[in-house]
């Protein structure tokens, strides 16, 4: 094709209006400006997502009762599911796009400055008029002696460019990490914002309550939220069964009745073998993580079970799932003619709330003592507490060991955790190389008509001036006492 031909193609290219549209776009895209204001959006956002209850947090009944009437139209605008709401990804898209677009389009021209060696020619830099810095050097007799001088005192990396004998232009730069130091803090942001992006599509979130010895199946937990809703939802749930090892309570030693901490001991079991593949403990701000998945110590409940030791026999758990005028309890069957009642209570004694079994007897059929006062001298019933000793009633020796607690597990899938991790390490070693200051000057070293040599530079920043006057200055002097 003629290079007229493809100049007027061009041409009526750049002039068309969905071209010029596209490059608005992008302009738009690309600007400082617009990563600012949807910063400010995100930012705005996050504390109101803070502030207002999540439905993956809080139960859903309690936002219903708190928002009343409003809840509907608060539901529909994702103020209860914000961090997975359309709109919320949108902007997070959005603002993905800006600063990667922003980045690239700004990476290629500082890569230029640091990489390609740019000379001025002598008018050019003689047309630095505020930024011109004029030096005689007596010290050397030859141009590169000149150059091996500079770049031994002032520590720069000097290109030369020899026009003539008599007229070299210079080319020097010194710290260039530092201009590298914005592309790695970019890069540490786009980063974080694809590993946000991958967490928004593939993060879950769940809960189960479950007793020692008990176990459940992720994939199957009473509580389980994806970060999006499932048709757009690309993440999966483990298949493992966790198994409840142990669950244990600490109390602070000044206030028996208040728990300083609690520990829940787990394993992970392949749901296939029942092989144990990993074993840890969780605490309060002590989770357990495996193969991308985060487990937390989320609450504890007291279950129906209740630990007892009745004679001789070992302890067993008992299990109050029935009720008898409202209340719980368990019958345990101690001979044909004698069946206990136990009826889980809790009493405050010594200024201790203690958990207590208050148990009856069935004897030939007739239960004896329960619902009316009965004196303690006929012994129809006796109150069982929690790490007492052994009471003996009917004949048997009766002592309540302790109530079954169940562990609350609350588990969290984010696969970008170690992503982001990463992104924070590459935007604070970005941050750091930024601190490194970067020179960049060009000059001309040339002979005079008085056969002196004679050193001219320019640079951008006008704040150079004064450090590296003084740095020649410096210099200078140090070579003249060096060679007296």
């Amino acid at each position: 094709m003629p290079a007229s031909n493809r100049k007027k193609q061009t041409s009526s290219l750049y002039f068309a209006p969905w071209f010029r549209l596209w490059q608005a776009i992008y302009r738009q895209l690309c600007s400082m400006e617009l990563a600012i204001v949807l910063l400010i959006v995100l930012g705005l956002a996050c504390v109101m997502g803070s502030l207002l209850p999540q439905e993956n947090v809080v139960a859903t009944d309690r936002i219903q009762f708190q928002f009343a009437d409003f809840y509907p139209y608060a539901k529909a605008m994702g103020w209860f599911t914000l961090f997975s709401s359309p709109w919320f990804l949108a902007l997070e898209g959005l603002f993905f796009l800006s600063v990667s677009l922003g980045s690239f389009h700004w990476l290629k021209p500082a890569y230029k400055q640091i990489s390609q060696t740019v000379f001025l020619s002598k008018p050019n830099i003689e047309a630095f008029t505020r930024r011109k810095l004029n030096i005689p050097l007596p010290l050397v007799s030859s141009l590169p002696e000149a150059v091996a001088w500079l770049e031994n005192r002032l520590k720069f990396r000097f290109a030369i460019r020899a026009i003539s004998p008599s007229l070299w232009l210079i080319s020097g730069q010194k710290g260039w990490l530092g201009r590298v130091g914005p592309m790695v803090v970019h890069a540490g942001i786009v980063i974080l914002l694809s590993a946000c992006l991958v967490g928004a599509f593939t993060d879950f979130l769940g809960q189960q309550v479950a007793a020692p010895t008990e176990k459940f199946f992720l994939s199957e937990a009473a509580v389980l939220n994806t970060s999006t809703p499932r048709p757009w939802w690309l993440g999966t749930v483990p298949a493992w069964q966790v198994r409840i090892d142990d669950f244990t309570m600490r109390f602070y030693p000044q206030a028996p009745a208040k728990v300083a901490q609690y520990e829940t001991k787990l394993s992970i079991l392949d749901p296939y073998t029942h092989r144990t593949l990993a074993s840890g403990a969780l605490s309060v701000n002590h989770p357990f993580q495996y193969d991308g998945v985060s487990f937390y110590q989320a609450s504890y409940q007291q279950t129906a079970g209740h630990f007892v030791k009745i004679g001789t026999a070992a302890t067993e758990k008992l299990m109050a799932t029935e009720t008898l005028v409202g209340r719980p309890y368990v019958k345990k069957v101690i001979s044909p003619q004698v069946t206990l009642w136990f009826f889980p209570l809790s009493r405050l004694t010594d200024g201790v709330q203690r958990n207590q079994l208050q148990v009856f007897a069935q004897v030939n059929g007739v239960l004896q003592g329960f619902g009316k006062k009965v004196s303690i001298a006929q012994k129809e019933s006796a109150t069982l507490i929690e790490g007492d000793a052994p009471t003996v009633f009917k004949g048997v020796s009766l002592q309540y060991i302790k109530p079954e607690i169940a562990t609350g597990v609350q588990f969290k899938g984010a696969t970008e955790v170690a992503t982001l991790y990463f992104s924070f390490i590459v935007l604070a070693f970005g941050f750091l190389l930024s601190q490194i200051p970067h020179w960049q000057v060009w000059g001309v070293l040339e002979r005079n008509n008085q056969g002196a040599l004679q050193l001219s530079l320019a640079w951008r920043a006008k704040k150079q001036l004064p450090v590296l006057e003084a740095k020649l200055t410096q210099a200078i002097s140090e070579t003249t006492e060096e060679q007296e």
